[in-house]
């Protein structure tokens, strides 16, 4: 048996070629509305941690809620990266421990808003359609 078969016009027959790749809307309907949880989730872990006021409560949270959020957060390690430059040699640096974990949450909440804003594309390209 040959694995790869080749023409004489150099086009070649895989076993994967003739496969379709679908976007369903009940998936994309289950995996939004999973990640707004998870939104939801991570916005209270800060409110809870920060004690932070300006932290929207809610499940209804739109991009603009969640773009604040992440402008405080830049402006938050801002400020620890000038407490760090300060004070070199302490150990341990609870202002590193700080920005540590306040960077994986910025990080995870800038993930969470990429996919809310692939699925408001997705939603977009469905129309009345149930898949594309």
């Amino acid at each position: 048996m040959i694995d790869d078969a080749i023409f004489i016009d150099e086009t070649k027959i895989l076993a994967d070629a003739n496969k379709f790749s679908f976007v369903w809307k009940k998936n994309t309907i289950r995996f939004d509305a999973m990640n707004r949880e998870a939104t939801v989730s991570l916005m209270n872990e800060l409110k809870e941690a920060y004690s932070s006021s300006h932290i929207p409560d809610g499940s209804n949270l739109s991009l603009d809620m969640v773009d604040e959020v992440l402008t405080r957060l830049e402006l938050r390690l801002e400020e620890l990266e000038k407490q760090i430059e300060a004070e070199p040699k302490l150990s341990p640096n609870p202002a590193k421990q700080e920005r540590r974990s306040l960077k994986a949450t910025k990080r995870k909440l800038a993930a969470r808003r990429a996919k809310r804003l692939e699925h408001q594309k997705q939603f977009k390209t469905f129309g009345k359609r149930n898949s594309y």
